[in-house]
């Protein structure tokens, strides 16, 4: 009886090791950056940041639509905000002023693709293409290099993230999307960002005129829920 008391004593001690040595590596694959780490580690997307408490971060993604952009840098910056803007090749080919601009004024500039397509039909080496030549022509236009690629409209398949992740990117997407290209009443946009935003979002605009009109409103009722915004790379572990 004592022998199998003592087995039994000793089953349990190991049984409460395992399930203590469980919880401990749960707990540090919970850790935002040991699964930053392992997402770069795959190049899977980031879509929010981890352990960026009161903060979030402001995306713009530009193929078009410059004719809006001094406003909403003037209003970012009035507003002490930051951005990342993610701008096309194309783009930046076509307006090497504003891009000059967008850099001296502090604001992030990221990589968005040398032109729009649909990155999860392209094969790896035109994938790596279009990226590298979106750079080329960025810093071309006076930007500083910048290791972050959002894929046009999101799209994407593993062999576009593995091309990113050969170039050194971080691939880039979004929890919070203000779907600014496709409703045109700023109200619309006000409400559908402000109705549960939660730390670490990556919140999506385009610079359009409904834009314009709400990003006053988005920020107001962020920065009243306690948010801070920022670019990107902010809310980022440094590598």
């Amino acid at each position: 009886m004592r022998s199998f008391y003592l087995r039994y004593k000793g089953r349990a001690a190991s049984n409460l090791l395992i399930l203590a040595l469980i919880v401990i590596i749960y707990l540090v694959l919970m850790n935002g950056s040991v699964r930053y780490t392992l997402s770069r580690m795959s190049g899977d997307p980031i879509r929010k940041a981890e352990n960026a408490e009161g903060q979030v971060a402001f995306l713009c993604n530009v193929d078009w639509g410059e004719e809006y952009l001094p406003q909403m840098m003037e209003i970012l910056e009035s507003k002490g905000c930051s951005a990342t803007f993610f701008l096309t090749g194309r783009w930046a080919e076509k307006n090497p002023d504003m891009v000059k601009t967008l850099e001296a004024s502090n604001f992030e500039i990221g990589n968005h693709g040398y032109q729009h397509k649909n990155y999860s039909t392209l094969s790896r080496d035109a994938n790596r293409e279009q990226i590298q030549k979106a750079e080329d022509a960025i810093v071309a236009a006076g930007a500083s290099p910048s290791k972050l690629f959002a894929p046009p409209s999101g799209d994407h398949g593993q062999q576009t993230l593995e091309a990113a992740s050969a170039l050194g990117y971080e691939t880039i997407l979004w929890s919070l999307d203000t779907i600014d290209w496709r409703d045109k009443d700023a109200s619309v946009l006000v409400q559908r960002i402000l109705k549960n935003p939660s730390d670490g979002d990556f919140i999506l605009m385009h610079p359009t005129e409904q834009t314009v009109k709400a990003l006053p409103q988005i920020i107001d009722g962020l920065q009243q829920k306690g948010f801070e915004i920022k670019c990107v790379s902010d809310l980022l572990p440094s590598s």
